[in-house]
């Protein structure tokens, strides 16, 4: 009724009308199989499909059935069953199908002790199901000819098609240990290699990429990532690293694949702290489809910490809150990044708190402040502290810092409390600090008002500190006080011509006051007094005050001070 061949399996199908099924061996024409199929005439057949293949056939009364090879049992079947061995192996051989393997197995030995090597290695190459193709027979033929036997059969092998596992890493181990680490790339391009973990644990050492196509054919995302990282690990240029960096994110959303990249940054971090960073970086930021970051920032910056790697941590934190904007929900980051920095590099602290660029405001003033003077950035610790004991404190660095800053620093807080401080700048170090007190007197001194300042000044009787403070607006002033305070403290320092000059040219002092302070003084120089008592009808006082002080000689010489007038005022001193 029908005859079907089954190529897989290299047998042809005889249906007959009396319902019987044979079937044949098609190289050698014997019967392997025979028995009635059905009691009525299989009308209708057709080839099977794969995997199974056969055949299908329908019986009159409409049953369907199928016959087919059992490749497991077949071979035992002819065999054992049969008594054809010789068939059994054939069919094994030329149809890859199990149940030959203790007869290739005796044949290999006795091909193996005989000396016939070549033709071991063509049976061990040919054998069904790769039972020959093993590790034994690797280890057997790794003794012939110091390895020789080996390589020969290995290409013999690759002449024949694909390597299995085993073979593929101990042809790529004998080939490695020759430098031969292009050939191994040919054979995996044209895919006569299997691809395997191990495989890949073999070229990892010695070619990154050639082992990273490894593991993708074998699909172990873990070591993919692995390579991944590596390559970028060993990128010198940030833009080609940051690539590798971005085919992980996209490998693992393809295989739906959760590397933990907590991990992979504390791995990374160990070898390559810039990269490490820059893998953090892209974990942090926006992600694919608006998800959120991979990694949580805090426990990132503790993992850079731990490594003592400032550098990478403060870039971390900047590149983050950068984009996020001054936000209060970020015042522990923002107290983070001041805080490490001040800690381990305080002008890099110092740079980000003057750069217009990262404007932060919402972290913890006292604790930034504490930590700017700990570092002697008492410039800082000045804009941050507001408890006036602290200021205090800080101020007796004075000479630390900037005095523009410090000029402008007093005017910004209350005359009451900046009063306070200068009198602690005097106390804590007059001559030190007169220079700086002075400077703020003149500049604030309208704020300050300039009773209170001379007052500072007369408690540490500091006539320098007046000297200087007044010297800068008396000539502009019309207050009798001030005036007066200048020449005292002038006459205080024996700056003669200093009193000299504003005794002959000032107009707003007060004469009586002037003239009685004068007296007091007993200058040895009188033209001060002549002066004022010159210009303001004292003359009579000045006479007996000239006389009293047996000042005659010289007379000329005093009027000569006066243009003439006093020639014309003066009696005749008497003589002695």
């Amino acid at each position: 009724m029908a005859l079907l061949p089954d190529n897989q399996h290299g047998v042809l199908f005889c249906l007959t009308k009396a319902g019987l099924l044979f079937m044949f061996e098609i190289q050698s024409g014997k019967v392997i199989f025979a028995q009635k199929a059905s009691a009525n005439t299989m009308f209708a057949s057709v080839e099977g499909e794969a995997p199974t293949a056969g055949v299908m056939a329908v019986d009159q009364t409409g049953r369907v059935s199928h016959f087919f090879v059992d490749e497991k049992n077949i071979v035992p079947y002819i065999c054992n069953t049969l008594n054809d061995y010789e068939l059994g192996v054939q069919m094994a051989k030329r149809h890859n199908l199990p149940g030959a393997e203790g007869i290739f197995k005796q044949q290999f030995q006795r091909l193996m002790q005989a000396g016939r090597t070549d033709e071991a290695m063509a049976l061990a190459a040919e054998s069904p199901q790769g039972i020959l193709r093993n590790m034994e027979t690797i280890n057997l033929l790794k003794q012939i000819d110091g390895g020789k036997g080996l390589l020969q059969y290995f290409q013999n092998l690759l002449k024949k098609g694909k390597l299995n596992s085993v073979e593929s890493i101990e042809l790529s181990r004998l080939v490695l240990a020759k430098g031969g680490i292009e050939h191994i790339k040919i054979w995996l391009k044209e895919q006569k290699l299997e691809a395997s973990e191990e495989l890949g644990d073999l070229l990892r050492t010695s070619n990154v990429s050639i082992a990273l196509s490894v593991y993708l054919r074998a699909n172990v995302p873990e070591k993919v990532i692995g390579c991944f990282l590596t390559l970028g690990a060993q990128e010198q240029e940030q833009e080609k690293a940051v690539e590798h960096f971005k085919n992980i994110l996209a490998y693992a959303a393809r295989v739906n694949f959760n590397p933990d990249y907590p991990i992979l940054i504390q791995q990374l971090a160990r070898v390559n702290g810039d990269r490490a960073k820059d893998f953090a970086l892209l974990l942090l930021g926006p992600q694919e489809g608006g998800a959120p970051p991979k990694i949580e920032i805090n426990s990132t910056v503790d993992t850079f910490m731990h490594l003592g790697d400032v550098k990478s941590t403060t870039n971390i934190l900047l590149e983050y809150l950068k984009p996020r904007g001054d936000r209060e929900e970020d015042a522990l980051l923002q107290t983070r990044l001041l805080e490490i920095n001040l800690l381990a590099t305080p002008q890099v602290a110092d740079a980000i708190m003057e750069s217009d660029e990262y404007r932060l405001s919402h972290y913890d003033k006292l604790k930034i402040a504490q930590l700017c003077e700990r570092a002697q950035l008492y410039q800082r610790a000045l804009e941050h502290y507001t408890d006036l004991q602290d200021i205090k404190r800080v101020l007796t660095n004075t000479h630390l810092i900037n005095a523009e800053f410090l000029l402008e620093y007093f005017g910004r807080m209350t005359p009451e409390n900046c009063l306070d401080c200068l009198r602690d700048l005097l106390k804590f170090s007059l001559v030190n600090n007169i220079r700086l007190v002075v400077e703020v007197a003149k500049k604030w001194s309208d704020y300050l008002t300039p009773a209170a300042l001379i007052a500072l000044f007369e408690e540490f009787k500091a006539f320098n500190g007046i000297f200087y403070y007044l010297g800068s607006f008396v000539n502009f002033t019309d207050n009798p006080d001030v005036v007066f305070k200048y020449i005292e403290a002038a006459t205080k320092l024996e700056q003669f011509k200093e009193v000299e000059r504003v005794c002959r040219d000032n107009d707003h002092y007060r004469p009586a006051e002037v003239k009685e302070f004068l007296l007091q003084q007993n200058l040895k120089d009188p033209r001060p007094l002549i002066h004022v008592c010159d210009r303001f009808d004292f003359v009579g006082e000045l006479t007996h005050y000239l006389y009293s002080k047996n000042m005659v000689r010289g007379q000329s010489k005093y009027h000569k001070t006066t243009k003439g007038r006093c020639q014309r005022r003066c009696l005749p001193l008497p003589q002695r």
